[in-house]
């Protein structure tokens, strides 16, 4: 048997370039299309190497989460609510859409910068960190660096509730826990080590110095009144409240965690920016892909 024990969700959120905002007087966006776009379109300056938004599509986490929560935001997704692949069958229309308007984001508006589709999940860090980024969805680890090495974007730098789409706005939770295994040498250690960090009174402490990374996973942690000592921060905690499992609106399954550990999304975009295909043809790779693998665990 195995036990997990919770321990944090990673909280996170958009970081946005407030004092750019301000100065062409435009709102924080809300949703994906048109507000994303628009206000990436009216603070980017290509001509100094700022862009509106810095979104990779290739393998990387960032990539995966970006992808799975934009197809959630169309009404679509990877699976269906009994658990059945749906890329390519009942949630083509929706998937088709969500896909076009994240390849549209480099492809047909141009706001992000040449090379965006090597980037892993440190180069939109680094880039925003460079001043060379309006906008970035990223973790709180962005946030909390910032603040670390007193950076001079952290004070003009605001952390809000990712955008959404037409469908809602959706985001894949980004949960971490405690795994204990029985027959090590210091068993009764990790256990009491468990004991000693979870104490609410030392939980607090490490939160306080994770500046949003250590999110709540009970209610009372959620009330606690750390998360209301930093503006940025209740973006970071809603985003933790609404947040869904991977396999949603189906079912969590080994199928689900595999198809992301595969970067099956990232590939399938990956395929249309870099490669030529189609949203069609590579929506119908990716959905066997998932298939594929959806049956080859049916024999185990």
């Amino acid at each position: 048997q195995y036990f997990g024990i919770a321990r944090l969700v990673f909280g996170g959120g958009l970081h946005v370039r407030k004092d750019l905002i301000a100065e062409k007087g435009l709102k924080m966006p809300k949703v994906y299309d048109p507000d994303v776009i628009e206000v990436a379109k009216k603070t980017q300056d290509p001509s100094k190497d700022l862009w509106g938004f810095g979104q990779t599509l290739n393998r990387s986490d960032d990539g995966n989460g970006f992808l799975q929560n934009i197809l959630w935001d169309w009404g679509g997704g990877t699976w269906d609510k009994e658990g059945k692949p749906a890329l390519a069958t009942s949630y083509l229309k929706e998937n088709t859409a969500a896909l076009q308007f994240a390849v549209d984001t480099i492809q047909k508006h141009k706001i992000q910068p040449p090379g965006v589709m090597g980037w892993t999940d440190v180069h939109n860090n680094e880039a925003f960190m460079a001043g060379k980024l309006v906008m970035t969805n990223n973790g709180a680890s962005l946030y909390y660096a910032m603040g670390a090495k007193k950076h001079p974007l952290f004070d003009k730098t605001q952390v809000i509730l990712t955008p959404g789409g037409p469908a809602g706005s959706f985001v894949a939770s980004n949960p971490y826990n405690w795994g204990l295994f029985k027959a090590s040498k210091y068993a009764e250690l990790t256990d009491d080590l468990v004991r000693w960090v979870e104490d609410e009174k030392h939980f607090e402490e490490y939160m306080k110095a994770c500046s949003g990374q250590a999110g709540p996973v009970y209610k009372l942690r959620a009330e606690h009144p750390y998360w209301k000592t930093d503006p940025n921060f209740q973006g970071m905690l809603q985003n933790i409240l609404r947040g869904v499992w991977i396999g949603y609106p189906g079912p969590s399954t080994p199928a689900a965690i595999e198809v992301q550990a595969q970067y099956i999304l990232c590939d399938m975009a990956g395929r249309v920016v870099t490669a030529g295909l189609s949203i069609d043809a590579a929506l119908k790779e990716a959905h066997k892909r998932v298939e594929d693998i959806v049956r080859i665990r049916s024999r185990s």
